[in-house]
């Protein structure tokens, strides 16, 4: 099964190949997985290409976990 989650880890192994894993939900970019800011914004750009949203700046800014990547897909659909 394709999911919400499935798509979003997708991306996020897209732009950072070096993750060893695929993410959970609760996990925090800066702190559990590593990813600087620039990948975090360049994630959120092949997001809203993946799921055909657009986000505010000020929620990407915000995006501290694929929980929040999720929270915002979910908002949108």
């Amino acid at each position: 099964m394709n999911t919400t989650l499935d798509r979003v880890n997708k991306v996020v192994l897209y732009v950072v190949p070096e993750l060893d894993r695929a993410p959970e939900p609760a996990d925090l970019f800066s702190g559990d997985l590593e990813v600087d800011s620039l990948s975090i914004v360049e994630i959120m750009t092949n997001i809203e290409k993946e799921f055909g949203v657009a986000f505010e700046d000020e929620e990407v800014v915000a995006v501290e976990s694929v929980q929040d990547i999720l929270d915002l897909i979910q908002r949108r659909h």
